[in-house]
């Protein structure tokens, strides 16, 4: 266990060198090491100042605290200087010490104007944990880095600090990514991508059309993500029916995707599998998926090159989840957010294909009041294959407060918060038994 004290000193050293903005980011800081530790720590702090927003800031911090949450990642994800927040949150393991966080919208911190942070957004970031590395520095290559409880976090952005840039330029111009899922295989890291472009919207949480989706196959993942060399390969169904990378996995022989399809004319979405043969991705023959499907021959389903008649695996899945084999449970997982919902959700199945079971809730996001009265928005939940461990899962969802203008009026509520949930193994087991058993009628 780390000490609390020393950790406290060391980051009230540290954010005093950047005046007002560190004190915000050193209260945020010091409610997530410990509930008790950081009542009292806080109160002093704020006697001595007259920063009003740190007290608006703090108070749903501590009431977030306690058991379930990380405290490490949380209070990394807090700690960075320059990097302000973000949403995604999408998790790879590079290597045994290394994973790699895909964040979608990024707010970067570029310096003081007017008496607050001067911001600046952008559409995808990542940062690297590093579990080997020794040093309070970090990677001294990326624009911010936070060391906690022994482990490195470098935050990537291209561009300078006073005009970042996106770490995965779209193309054309007017387009840009949202991270949505990847794996490694074979020394690259294979990348999912949605497609975005801006849409008229009254509402400023979905001014956005994902209208393409394109796989970002990086030759050099164990390099800095600043010198990462990478190929797009778009990946095209006739009108975008199929939509790639809500979640990835792979086993030896192939790559699968949890995607949406458009079940037209209705108008609904399914949320169907898909895999493709890492032969094919070799070859870059990108386009070669295949889908499972409903077939009267095969009442269990069989896997076809067309996604006409694809089944609907996961009814209520949100357009970011997770899906892999949790070793410790032995079975596979999903955990998502259904869209507009509070709930983290979880399946289980003993095969990829299903059949799943029904869900299960592991946690509801509190609801967040907003300073002008209305609440944040919750979403994105998933877990994460290396948090995940034993009876373990470890899980993570986002907040949104809307508009530009009401990220300047919420600090600090939009970043990933990352939980963990221990499940009793005779629920997994029940739920795996009822996996594909018909409902008892009421």
């Amino acid at each position: 266990m780390v000490d609390t004290n020393s950790c406290t000193v060391n980051l009230l050293i540290r954010k005093h060198e950047v005046g007002t903005k560190g004190a915000f980011r050193l209260a945020r800081a010091i409610a997530a090491v410990a509930f008790s530790v950081a009542t009292s720590l806080a109160i002093g702090i704020l006697e001595g100042s007259n920063l009003a927003a740190v007290a608006m800031e703090l108070q749903p911090a501590i009431s977030r605290s306690g058991e379930g949450l990380v405290r490490s990642i949380n209070e990394a994800l807090r700690s960075a200087t320059y990097w302000d927040g973000a949403d995604g949150a999408m998790t790879v393991e590079l290597s045994p010490t290394k994973t790699l966080w895909l964040f979608g919208d990024t707010l970067i911190a570029g310096g003081p104007k007017q008496g607050h942070p001067h911001r600046k957004m952008i559409n995808n970031s990542v940062a690297i944990q590093d579990s080997s590395c020794d040093s309070a520095e970090g990677n001294t290559q990326s624009f911010d880095n936070v060391c906690i409880d022994s482990t490195c976090w470098s935050f990537w952005h291209r561009g300078k600090l006073h005009h970042p840039e996106s770490v995965f330029a779209a193309e054309p111009a007017d387009s840009y990514y949202w991270p949505g899922c990847g794996t490694v295989y074979d020394g690259k890291l294979y990348l999912l991508m949605k497609k975005i472009r801006k849409k008229d919207n009254p509402d400023p949480l979905f001014q956005f059309d994902w209208y393409a989706d394109d796989l970002l196959i990086v030759s050099n993942p164990q390099d800095p993500p600043n010198k990462w060399v990478y190929t797009a390969y778009p990946l095209a169904t006739l009108n975008h029916e199929v939509e790639y990378g809500l979640a990835c996995t792979k086993d030896k022989d192939y790559f699968y995707s949890l995607c949406f399809l458009s079940d037209l004319p209705k108008k609904e979405k399914k949320a169907i599998l898909a895999r493709i043969s890492w032969k094919d991705l070799l070859a870059k023959n990108t386009n070669n998926w295949q889908y499972w499907s409903d077939s009267e021959k095969q009442p269990q389903g069989l896997w076809e090159a067309s996604y006409r008649n694809a089944k609907n695996i996961i009814p209520d899945c949100g357009p970011e989840a997770s899906l892999f084999f949790h070793r410790g449970l032995n079975c596979f997982v999903a955990v998502y957010q259904p869209p507009l919902s509070p709930e983290v959700k979880l399946r289980v199945a003993r095969k990829i294909e299903g059949p799943w079971s029904e869900t299960f809730e592991i946690y509801k996001v509190p609801a967040r009041l907003l300073k002008d009265g209305k609440s944040a928005l919750s979403y994105a939940g998933k877990a994460h294959e290396s948090l995940s461990s034993g009876n373990t899962i470890g899980f993570s969802y986002c907040e949104n407060p809307g508009g530009l203008e009401q990220h300047v009026d919420n600090p600090g509520i939009y970043f990933p918060t990352v939980r963990s949930y221990t499940i009793e193994p005779q629920t997994v087991r029940e739920m795996l038994d009822g996996a594909g058993s018909a409902k008892p009628k009421p």
